[in-house]
């Protein structure tokens, strides 16, 4: 009965917020979602304490082989369209900011933000 009852409220989910977690997702305490849209987590990752994950967030594979799943410190912030991708590891207390990539491992109280976008002049024709 809790099968069925879970793969109902993972339809109702799903397609009413767009928000993709397997069950074999371990979730520490106190995960925040404050617009929750977008959001998908690959089969077996971890996402620790106090964690905030913001919209457009993706916790991936690297490899089409599915290679190491993801791995969030305690609390530990993904800002909107934040990618972290492989078996990466987050360490406690880190900022993701938004549209970032993360390829490669983070240690504890580290800030990661993305390229800052280039403004060139338009062209005439």
């Amino acid at each position: 009965m809790q099968w069925f009852v879970f793969r109902v409220a993972r339809v109702l989910v799903v397609n009413l917020y767009g928000i993709e977690i397997p069950p074999d997702v371990v979730v520490g305490r106190r995960l925040r979602l404050p617009h929750p849209h977008g959001i998908v987590i690959v089969p077996g990752s971890v996402v620790g304490d106090d964690c905030l994950l913001r919209h457009n967030v993706t916790l991936g594979l690297a490899s089409p082989t599915g290679v190491g799943r993801p791995t969030l410190g305690n609390r530990v912030q993904l800002g909107p369209g934040a990618t972290v991708m492989g078996g990466i590891s987050v360490g406690d207390d880190t900022l993701i900011g938004p549209n970032a990539l993360v390829i490669r491992d983070v240690p504890a109280n580290s800030r990661v933000v993305a390229p800052v976008a280039t403004v060139r002049p338009a062209r005439r024709s």
